[in-house]
Parts: C-alpha cells; structure tokens; sequence
C-alpha cells in the first residue's frame, strides 16, 4: 500500500514545470520508487492523490 507520495523540484524543474515524485509503500524502509523529471509533476501527483484515496 502506498504511504506517501512528496513531489521535489529544483530551479530549473520549475522552470520546465517538472519534477521528481517519490514514492513510499508500507512495509518497506525509505523510499521506493522515484521518478525523475516528470512532465506536469504536481498535477500527476494530484492525480495519484485522488486514485488512490478510491
């Protein structure tokens, strides 16, 4: 089950609205997945948000 997601973005990834998301699962210690450079991050997120509160 996902635990968390956080969303990371440095001066140049604003720049070219993207970023990283991070990915935290019960279970496992630390973060599990990261993907880099993501398109649109905060919206992706959001959507993320929203999938999994189903």
């Amino acid at each position: 089950k996902v635990q968390d997601l956080r969303l990371k973005t440095g001066i140049i990834q604003r720049m070219f609205d993207c970023g990283d998301i991070s990915i935290t699962t019960a279970g496992m210690a630390g973060v599990e997945c990261v993907w880099h450079n993501i398109p649109n991050a905060r919206e992706v997120q959001k959507t993320l948000r929203t999938l999994l509160e189903r």
